[in-house]
Parts: structure tokens; sequence; C-alpha cells
């Protein structure tokens, strides 16, 4: 930990797949990257897993 730091810690990863980038029909966005969270299905699972970290 840091020096003086207080406080619960904090975890900096989480598992999870990369999918490929952001696109629509005729565009790819290459600075958005699609990811799967591993334990992550709906957004209420993605709340819980925020709030949990």
């Amino acid at each position: 930990m840091v020096k003086g730091r207080t406080g619960q810690r904090v975890r900096l990863y989480v598992r999870g797949t990369v999918l490929g980038y952001k696109r629509s029909k005729s565009n790819q966005y290459e600075t958005t990257s699609l990811v799967q969270i591993e334990g992550v299905n709906t957004k209420e699972d993605a709340e819980e897993k925020k709030e949990s970290s």
C-alpha cells in the first residue's frame, strides 16, 4: 500500500475477453474496444460488480 494511505484496497483489474471494436453498419471505431467481463451478463450485474469492488 502507499505510505500514508488509508481505506480499503481496490481491485485494479477483472478477468474479461476482448470481443472486438465498437462498430456500426459501415464504420469501425478502433478507439473503443468491446470487452465481455467475466461474471457480468446484465447491466444489473455490472452495477453489483462496480459496488463490490
